[in-house]
């Protein structure tokens, strides 16, 4: 009731609930492919990490995309919800594939990479209740309390030094 309508409503317009979280990731990415476009132009790690931490609705849709979200979705709708993406995405696939002479099967591997560093860091850095409660009594688990931003940062670090031709 907060936004105006109904849960009964709501449902007329999205067959599960899953397809209004994908609704809101859509937005989200939205808002990031710009963002990543602007953050690549010069690309240091530490902008790109912070472009994708400003974002942290989109960075926990993501970590829960494949296991979660997806799930329900019919084959017309995975195809779809897809292309959205690589439709998105595009404009900063082409900046990338000029920028650093990579082809596009590159750059959407690189794309891949970068994905599944914000799956996985959000993943470690956010643990559940009981682990969190666990990971701060015990001093000898300190090495498990990770920071987002900058696990992703460190992450990022090692990964695009590896992907990215040396400037």
């Amino acid at each position: 009731s907060d936004v105006g309508i109904t849960k009964a409503a709501l449902y007329r317009y999205f067959r599960v609930k899953e397809l209004i979280f994908l609704e809101i990731y859509r937005r989200e990415l939205a808002i990031l492919a710009p963002a990543l476009q602007e953050a690549f132009k010069t690309p240091h790690v530490e902008v790109l990490a912070a472009t994708l931490t400003k974002q942290p609705i989109f960075c926990k849709l993501t970590a829960v995309l494949g296991d979660v979200l997806e799930k329900p979705l019919t084959e017309d709708e995975a195809a779809e919800f897809k292309l959205y993406v690589l439709q998105t995405f595009e404009p900063l696939c082409l900046q990338l594939n000029q920028q650093f002479d990579l082809s596009q099967p590159q750059v959407i591997a690189l794309l891949m990479h970068i994905t599944s560093a914000v799956v996985g860091c959000w993943k470690l850095s956010h643990p559940s209740p009981m682990m969190a409660a666990a990971l701060q009594q015990h001093e000898a688990l300190a090495h498990f309390r990770l920071d987002f931003a900058a696990f992703l940062q460190q992450h990022l670090t090692m990964l695009l030094g590896q992907m990215l031709p040396s400037n």
